[in-house]
């Protein structure tokens, strides 16, 4: 007996033009490459976009766009041009259909003749797309509705102005939603956030590379199961974020961008670095007083970060990332860890690449470490010859892949990975986590959990460290802060962990108050007594 192979996944396009971003023309580009989904019709709905604020606020944004571009061009290099750029996408079409709204006292809406027209074509999801959103029964024209990638903490497009205002605000993170749009509401599938970068036009390119990754993974999983995942909470709307921007804030941004650009720049030539040390209490972590930890201080010209404690033949060690200021380059050093201080760092492990996070696990007797080794494009396996100063390559156990800080544990009958994964490909500070599970921790068959990502969230979702109370497991999660990384920790306690289900709940968060001067911590470690933190100072490096 054989079955007829499942039909492709027929998507359409709600457009209020045949124009549109780098990332709508991405989408429809990659489309065309997938075996199991189309995008062959475009619905050009054609409502012009409400005069949402004044002539003078259109104007100054569409300038402070043109002055951020050479900042743009700077931080991003080529692809910076491609950020701005509108294409015409009805030539990747099969079909286009023009439809013809009409001006009711509720806004523009669309006569049921036009929804029925929609539907006639067969689509099995709409994604709509634009600045104006169109009402009324167009949106339930297909089977599973129409989909929407919005920009903020609203859910409601921002156009243009999409992640300027948390910029403007200096806020720690910029959220996205995807979302179902009905006519009685919106449906929240999905939420996340990135750090804030320091600059609109850095901050939305950012933002839309990113979340477009995570479009294309819902269409690919409707394609799959050919069902939506159940909507999460409702948002809560901020009035902060909502429309765009008056010409009096245009302009109040552009003062906050000046002073911005000359306080990097004074910071950059005086040499003002947030300078990394490593802080040692020699108590467990639940029960630890930082206030009281001792810091050791990094070598000239360096500095010292993500510590994993481990005791060996009677003795404490601290594995660090050990970074050159000069060659911007890091590998892995060792210090020995008593009552009365640290011995000075020893390099036990570099690569052609940057190495740091030496998270160390240990399996049948042999001591393993897994650094973050992103710069390979791999997750890499060390063994220790003679712990802890000599590591022989082991193996890759994930390739093709920009990993960050991965964690390898055994928890009943499998051994699991908590991961950072930047899959975008446009860099930035990896909050995206995911699990993957194996019989090994030397498996080249890991297993992703069907919740993966399971968080896309600034705060809290890279990794920090991994604690244990007895049993009980804690995942540590950096806190980012506005253009700041690693400002703080949360600590989220894992309640179920099984190929089918994941679950944590934050516990608590820890704050760079405890000693005077320090101004970020991003990385915790325990083990048998002994506690170690990162701390950053803002300290002269030459």
């Amino acid at each position: 007996m054989t079955t007829e192979p499942r039909s492709k996944l027929r998507i359409g396009l709600l457009q209020d033009s045949v124009y549109a971003n780098r990332y709508l023309h991405d989408l429809v580009t990659w489309a065309a490459k997938q075996e199991d989904l189309e995008i062959r019709h475009l619905f050009v709905h054609g409502a012009p976009e409400e005069a949402r604020f004044g002539t003078v606020g259109k104007a100054l944004l569409r300038g402070i766009r043109l002055l951020e571009q050479p900042l743009l061009r700077l931080y991003q290099g080529s692809r910076s041009q491609e950020h701005l750029k509108r294409l015409r996408i009805d030539s990747l079409m099969e079909q286009t259909l023009h439809l013809r709204p009409f001006r009711s006292s509720s806004g523009y809406q669309w006569p049921a003749e036009e929804a029925a027209r929609v539907r006639s074509m067969g689509c099995d999801v709409l994604i709509l797309s634009g600045s104006a959103v169109p009402g009324g029964e167009i949106l339930e024209a297909a089977p599973f509705g129409t989909l929407s990638l919005s920009y903020g903490d609203t859910g409601v497009s921002q156009g243009d102005a999409a992640a300027f205002w948390e910029c403007y605000l200096g806020r720690p993170a910029t959220g996205f939603v995807i979302q179902r749009l009905t006519t009685q509401g919106r449906e929240v599938l999905l939420r996340g956030s990135y750090e804030t970068k320091w600059f609109y036009l850095l901050n939305q390119a950012a933002l839309f590379s990113k979340s477009n990754v995570h479009l294309k993974d819902l269409l690919k999983k409707l394609a799959r199961e050919r069902g939506l995942p159940p909507a999460e909470p409702p948002l809560s709307p901020s009035v902060e974020l909502a429309g765009p921007p008056s010409g009096g804030r245009c302009l109040h941004y552009l003062a906050r961008l000046v002073g911005r650009s000359v306080r990097k720049g004074l910071r950059y030539s005086l040499h003002l670095r947030s300078r990394w040390s490593v802080s040692f209490s020699f108590t467990d972590w639940s029960r630890a007083v930082l206030s009281q930890a001792t810091t050791t201080p990094p070598p000239p010209g360096r500095f010292l970060a993500d510590p994993f404690v481990w005791q060996h033949q009677g003795k404490t060690y601290c594995l660090v990332e050990d970074y050159s200021y000069r060659t911007r380059i890091a590998g892995i050093s060792a210090l020995e860890v008593g009552r009365e201080g640290a011995t000075a760092p020893v390099m036990v492990l570099a690569e052609p690449f940057h190495l740091s996070f030496p998270y160390l696990f240990q399996l049948d007797g042999t001591i393993y470490m897994c650094p973050e080794s992103s710069a390979s494009g791999q997750i890499r396996l060390y063994r220790a010859v003679e712990f802890p100063y000599r590591w022989a390559f082991v193996k890759a156990i994930m390739t093709g892949v920009s990993a960050y800080d991965s964690m390898l544990f055994q928890h009943g009958d499998r051994w699991w990975m908590l991961t950072n994964l930047d899959r975008s490909g446009d860099g930035g500070l990896a909050t995206e986590l995911y699990l993957y599970w194996a019989d090994s921790p030397l498996s080249e068959s890991w297993q992703p959990h069907p919740s993966n990502p399971l968080k896309i969230d600034a705060l809290g979702g890279r990794n920090a460290g991994l604690l244990r109370d007895g049993e009980r497991l804690f995942r540590a999660g950096q806190v980012h802060g506005f253009d700041r990384y690693g400002v703080a920790i949360r600590l989220y306690e894992i309640d179920s962990l099984s190929p089918e289900h994941y679950a944590e709940h934050l516990v608590a968060e820890i704050q760079p108050d405890f000693q005077d001067g320090i101004e970020r911590i991003h990385h915790m470690s325990s083990s048998h007594g002994v506690t170690a933190v990162d701390v950053a100072r803002r300290e002269f490096v030459w």
